[in-house]
């Protein structure tokens, strides 16, 4: 039997971008706090001073989870178990937010005294049957044959209200009427009122077979019949099989070679299964509509009721190598997986009814090779030192979509310049035998240095990307000097030329692990290379994102940046404000096949590499010595510290490193993380 209890109050940030990204860039010609030492409201709501949130704004977010579990084993006859177990999970969530009153003589939110209380209640009952059977023929002979059945019922509610125009600042619970009167009107105090239901049930019926010859031959099948409620009938089951196998070699008697002390081949393939859906994705989405003097209700999606599981079937071929005693240890590890009707959401033309469908779309492959090493570098009575490796590389690759009649039955993408060719091709996009994840952009040749130059060149090209007031004002010194890949005398779309990738292509890790009597000491670092960010947090703060609401970065006044006519050689186009509004479009520049996110940048000065060395962990403990820990009746007592995320070796100069979305808007990077604690058993 288990019983666990959890109640979570985080420290809860209401609206991320708002708070942290934009919050962070205010200007500093906007004050902090006013000459009373209350803060001022900073530019808008939507672009806050932090101090003003926590002083008018009470955010109290908490989570409370029971999870149960009743398991049984009882044994038949010799080697048969029959084990069953239920378990019942109860997770509730609530959300309270009340702003108080601020200031007659400031900028007003759009709703005076908002309250807002959100609940979340859900409950999840699982029932797993399984019988098992062990047996051995002969001696050497081992087998264990599996069936069991599982049901599990997810239930939820959620309940939405809001309200305005509270009387007090005490009272954080909605008790305002419905209906209020402001200047012979009668308007609504209700901001939000919204309930949801949801369930939904899955079964599954299961077969396992393990077999084991005197370790050294291994062999285990498997087949799984999974259902899931939110398909429509004719889809709601699919079969996953899977087998494995395995071969010790140096259990085998002719194996006489003595610095291998393990080695073993294992192989696997198998198929598994994803219903990652809403049952309105089948079925379909209705909303209730008032029109004229009728009501009725509307059709809120389309739906697709031939959407079918998603597949991943993965196989997977390894060997395992030991030398001298196990000092020395490797494992090779090659997958392949191969992912297909993946359920994704097709964009429709702008003449349709709705903006999309789900349903499914082709097949990915995921290949790649793991490489884990482990070295017992010093291993004595007091004192080990032992070092594990890791190296991974991985590519992601479109191997079928359905057929469209485009090159590739490419989907998105568009049509670009090729060096090579002279010609327009497409790119972008997905497309069959492409890796995913391409970035394009606009290639930077430099930085005006003067007022002739730049004319210049708007003699011979047009930017059509820069903003209408930008292009009837052409270029001037400090902008950058944007590639005409084509060479037509124009900059627009057709010009984008490939940048990097947004994911990683290596990836992996080392940790030292030194023993010394009861003392363990921990050091763990993970590195990742091949992908590339766009630095938007520094891209909206030199070219002000807007006409005034981001502060200046230091690069604003650096040795990299043209600050003055004549400057030669610069990296970075001058500080500018509302680039994107009225300006030049240098850093605000969006391309169809790059990021094409406001808070980020695709031209190449603002697009930096990712890689990095992280200093993921330091982690120190002490095993008191079990005669001490005999005193007070305890088994043992561990004590242990902990510091997480210290730091990286980078030359990404953004925020966070491990962003792998091609996007870095600002924000938190990873929180450095100190824990202490202890661990006693009775």
């Amino acid at each position: 039997m288990m019983v666990n209890y959890q109640n979570i109050q985080p420290n809860y940030v209401a609206a991320f971008v708002n708070e942290l990204a934009r919050g962070t860039r205010i200007t500093p010609l906007i004050r902090i706090f006013k000459d009373n030492g209350d803060p001022t409201p900073g530019e808008l709501y939507t672009v806050p001073n932090r101090f003003h949130t926590l002083k008018y704004d009470n955010t109290n977010v908490s989570t409370e989870q029971f999870i149960s579990r009743l398991a049984g084993d009882w044994t038949i006859i010799k080697g048969l178990h029959y084990k069953p177990s239920v378990s019942y999970l109860a997770k509730d969530y609530r959300y309270l937010y009340m702003r108080k009153g601020t200031p007659a003589n400031e900028i007003q939110p759009s709703t005076q005294r908002q309250k807002n209380e959100s609940t979340t209640n859900t409950r999840q009952t699982m029932i797993d049957q399984i019988l098992q059977y062990d047996f051995n023929v002969k001696e050497d002979h081992h087998f264990t044959l599996l069936g069991g059945f599982n049901y599990t019922r997810n239930t939820g509610n959620t309940i939405n209200i809001g309200s305005q125009r509270a009387t007090n600042d005490y009272i954080s619970t909605i008790s305002e009427p419905p209906n209020t009167t402001i200047n012979g009107v009668t308007t609504t105090n209700v901001t939000d009122f919204s309930t949801s239901l949801t369930e939904t049930r899955s079964a599954s019926y299961f077969g396992q077979f393990n077999y084991d010859y005197d370790g050294r031959y291994l062999l285990s099948g498997a087949l799984r019949y999974d259902g899931f409620s939110n398909f429509a009938p004719e889809n709601k089951y699919a079969l996953f099989p899977s087998v494995a196998a395995g071969w010790n070699i140096a259990r085998e008697k002719f194996w006489h070679i003595e610095p291998i002390s393990t080695f073993k081949l294992r192989a696997s393939w198998g198929q598994a299964g994803n219903n990652d859906l809403n049952i309105t994705d089948t079925y379909g989405n209705y909303s209730s509509n008032t029109y004229a003097l009728g009501s009725g209700i509307t059709r809120a999606n389309l739906s697709n009721p031939n959407l079918k599981w998603e597949a991943t079937t993965t196989t997977d071929l390894a060997t395992e190598i030991s030398f001298f005693k196990d000092k020395l240890s490797l494992i090779v590890d090659y997958y392949n997986k191969v992912t297909s009707d993946r359920l994704a959401s097709k964009p429709l033309p702008s003449e349709a009814p709705f903006a999309s469908i789900p349903y499914n779309n082709g097949s990915l492959r995921n290949r790649g090779v793991e490489v884990e090493l482990s070295y017992a570098t010093i291993k004595s009575r007091s004192f080990s030192w032992t070092t594990n490796l890791s190296f991974a590389i991985n590519k992601t690759v479109v191997t079928k979509l359905p057929a469209n009649g485009r090159a590739k039955n490419r989907q998105g993408g568009d049509l670009i310049w090729n060096a090579k060719s002279k010609q327009l091709v497409e790119a972008g996009g997905y497309a069959e035998g492409e890796r995913v994840g391409a970035l394009y952009g606009y290639k930077v040749r430099g930085v005006f240095s003067t007022d002739a130059e730049a004319a210049a060149w708007n003699a011979k090209v047009k930017d059509n990307l820069a903003s209408p007031s930008g292009i009837t004002v052409g270029k001037h010194a400090g902008d950058f000097i944007f590639q005409d890949t084509n060479g037509d005398g124009i900059i627009d779309s057709k010009d984008q030329v490939f940048m990097g990738w947004r994911t990683p292509s290596i990836m992996g890790g080392m940790q030292n692990t030194f023993t010394y009597k009861g003392f363990s000491f921990r050091v763990a670092m993970d590195f990742s290379l091949g992908h590339i960010i766009s630095n938007g947090a520094l891209a909206r703060s030199l070219g002000q994102g807007r006409a005034y609401n981001e502060g200046a970065p230091k690069t604003a006044l650096g040795s990299d940046i043209w600050q003055k006519e004549g400057d030669v050689g610069k990296k970075y186009a001058r500080f500018s404000f509302a680039d994107y509004d009225f300006g030049q479009r240098n850093y605000l520049r969006n391309a169809t096949l790059g990021t094409n996110n406001s808070y980020s940048s695709d031209a190449s000065p603002m697009l930096e590499k990712g890689d990095f060395l992280a200093f993921r962990e330091i982690a120190l403990s002490y095993e008191l010595a079990p005669s001490l820990v005999k005193k007070i009746r305890a088994s043992s007592l561990n004590i242990f510290a902990s510091v997480n995320n210290l730091g990286y070796i980078t030359k990404y100069t953004g925020f966070n490193p491990e962003t792998y979305t091609g996007v870095d808007g600002g924000g938190y990077p990873r929180p450095r993380q100190y824990s202490l604690g202890a661990t006693l058993k009775f």
